[in-house]
């Protein structure tokens, strides 16, 4: 039975994440954080365990509670992510910053009630703590791959068509 969980599990995480992502506009007032969240959910598709052991390391994030926001709570893995740098950047608990984005607020709004202002020196920090925090370096090559992925998927799909 526990192997049969275990199996749905994986099986379910393969085919929420295996699927391809969307662009999202986050809406954080800064194109290059939208943009590079929009990074972190690819880089969080191609790699789940690698996104939540680097949340785990560069947070202290239990494993379990960004399952729950993920899987049960259908919040985007960037959206996680930038919680845990606003609550990183703030001094608010992790918690409280997800309670205010399930109150329907902006992300631009929640910085500004936590402090950070647009061109503050908290807001440089926000900024730099969120484009550091998962390696860019990485997340591309993540991207690279799976478009390698998709280039030879796409390539064995046209020689079947030929052979036909």
């Amino acid at each position: 039975m526990k192997n049969l969980i275990i199996m749905f599990l994986l099986i379910n995480s393969y085919v929420s994440f295996g699927q391809e992502i969307a662009s999202i506009n986050f809406n954080t007032g800064d194109k290059e954080i939208d943009t590079h969240l929009n990074d972190v959910n690819v880089y969080a598709a191609a790699n789940y365990d690698l996104f939540k052991n680097d949340l785990n390391i560069k947070f202290g994030a239990a494993m379990d509670e960004v399952d729950k926001y993920i899987y049960r709570e259908k919040v985007p893995p960037a959206e996680v992510y930038y919680g845990y740098c606003l609550s990183s950047s703030s001094g608010k608990s992790f918690s409280s910053v997800m309670k205010m984005r399930s109150d329907k607020k902006g992300w631009g709004a929640i910085a500004k009630d936590l402090g950070i202002k647009p061109g503050s020196e908290k807001f440089h920090a926000l900024k730099s703590t969120t484009l550091k925090k998962i390696n860019k370096e990485k997340m591309d090559k993540m991207k690279k791959d799976k478009s390698n992925q998709k280039n030879k998927s796409d390539n064995k799909k046209e020689n079947q068509k030929k052979d036909k």
